[in-house]
């Protein structure tokens, strides 16, 4: 996830940079987006599994399946081919879709459905609003309009749900129960109500 933000900030510094007739920054930028792009593909993707996955330092693969993972969409990493193999993964109920979406870690790591960890809070699978709305932009980026569109519309009833029936802004939701949890009133709840505006309005900023 890190690095696909890092390689995304480049590829935006270089169009303010451009619309600034900053264009030797704007190359600078762009080189750096396309080293990082080279590198992401070439150590991150796992042609067995079809996705990109985290590694350790001596070269393992994680096998974590987390909703970070589709960031890659996000900075335009992948080519069509790969983008559709995640696409796959993102629709797959025993993975990551549902009745309520995005959960943090795939429905079917242990770390889900630990006995342990029964309300799912923070990374074992809670629906996290910011999350959400970059995997949402990472859909738009590629043109995958219709799940983006279901997607928005899950991810606004979901907020809506809290807001209409207890006047709440949570800070994340339960997976299985659509329940808010953490805080409260977070800052980037109406991330989820956005992301129906932006839908509606038919905005995108990767076009133009």
């Amino acid at each position: 996830d890190l690095n696909c933000l890092y390689a995304l900030d480049a590829w935006s510094l270089a169009q303010a940079a451009d619309i600034l007739d900053k264009h030797a920054e704007s190359e600078d930028y762009l080189r750096e987006y396309e080293r990082m792009r080279e590198l992401i593909n070439t150590q991150l993707w796992n042609s067995r599994e079809g996705f990109y996955f985290d590694r350790y330092w001596d070269g393992r693969w994680s096998t974590r399946k987390a909703a970070s993972n589709f960031y890659p969409l996000l900075a335009r990493i992948p080519d069509e081919r790969r983008a559709l193999l995640m696409l796959r993964r993102l629709l797959n109920p025993r993975e990551f879709w549902g009745e309520y979406v995005l959960p943090t870690i795939s429905r079917d790591d242990p770390a889900f459905n630990d006995p342990k960890n029964p309300g799912r809070q923070y990374w074992r699978g809670t629906i996290w609003p910011p999350v959400n709305y970059l995997v949402y932009q990472g859909l738009k980026a590629y043109g995958f309009d219709p799940v983006a569109a279901e997607f928005a519309r899950k991810s606004a009833q979901l907020f809506l749900r809290s807001w209409t029936n207890f006047q709440l802004c949570p800070e994340n939701f339960h997976p299985l129960t659509g329940e808010s949890g953490g805080n409260r009133y977070q800052s980037w709840g109406p991330l989820f109500a956005l992301m129906a505006v932006e839908e509606y309005l038919d905005f995108s900023p990767w076009e133009g």
